[in-house]
């Protein structure tokens, strides 16, 4: 009986090891920046992107000539 109780004891802290290990884990995972797994990146797409080629070119010369004229 006595090593049974032992053994209850042994696979608690065994259990318990683990649990932190794996909370360790998780939250090194969640600060570190060497893990890139979970950035996300979010790009800005623009509003003429479903516009053809030409009708961008005059829009992308438009803007600049409007910059053009501010300065």
């Amino acid at each position: 009986n006595c090593i049974l109780n032992l053994f209850k004891v042994l696979s608690y802290i065994m259990m318990c090891s683990w649990l932190g290990g794996l909370v360790i884990l998780i939250f090194r995972i969640i600060k570190v920046n060497d893990f890139r797994i979970l950035k996300i990146k979010i790009y800005q797409v623009e509003n003429n992107v479903l516009l053809n080629k030409t009708d961008r070119d005059k829009e992308e010369e438009k803007k600049n000539t409007d910059k053009v004229k501010a300065q």
